[in-house]
């Protein structure tokens, strides 16, 4: 399985355009080939800052590997992602930490005095963005592995699977895919 608990797995990016954030990370990081979803408006529960985010009418993700790496990618008009663009075309945001002790290590975080800046909850999904932007530049995604297991019997990591494994031999072509159905 590539994707394992306890592990950071993933870099996470807010694009002003993600088509040409996906064609920027190919061309200039070799990643690739990118797969991309389209999280209808309504689907799941956001919180920023404490408040409940509305409004969203952009949830645009794609994802990319390079080695082990994956690179995730977004066009979206959430908060939670967008404002770390400013006049930016892509902007760091997260490291990911996958974790089979969510709440253990949600206390941990918040007794060491960071607090969580955002919340996405969707079926198989709950994260807390974690700011840790003063502490290491960026913040740090904690997302419940046993949730996605127990709610989706692990589907979004086989389809990462399918994701990394095509990765591998890549040839270039086919840049822009749609998510595999596993």
């Amino acid at each position: 399985m590539v994707w394992k608990p306890n592990e950071m797995l993933q870099l996470g990016y807010t694009c002003k355009n993600l088509e040409q954030g996906i064609d920027y990370f190919i061309d200039n990081f070799g990643a690739g080939p990118f797969y991309v979803m389209d999280i209808p408006p309504g689907i799941g529960d956001y919180t920023y800052r404490g408040e409940r985010v509305t409004g969203v009418t952009k949830n645009r993700y794609a994802f990319g590997y390079r080695g082990a790496m994956q690179f995730e990618l977004f066009e979206t008009d959430n908060p939670i992602f967008n404002h770390v663009l400013g006049d930016k075309d892509v902007a760091y945001h997260h490291c990911m930490q996958m974790s089979g002790t969510f709440e253990r290590d949600r206390l941990r975080y918040a007794e060491a005095g960071f607090k969580t800046m955002g919340i996405a909850d969707l079926e198989g999904v709950l994260i807390h963005y974690i700011d840790t932007v003063e502490a290491i530049g960026h913040y740090t995604e904690l997302f419940d592995y046993d949730r996605a297991i127990a709610d989706t019997g692990g589907a979004m990591f086989k389809a990462f699977e399918v994701m990394a494994a095509a990765a591998v031999d890549w040839d270039g072509k086919d840049r822009i895919r749609s998510i595999p159905e596993v």
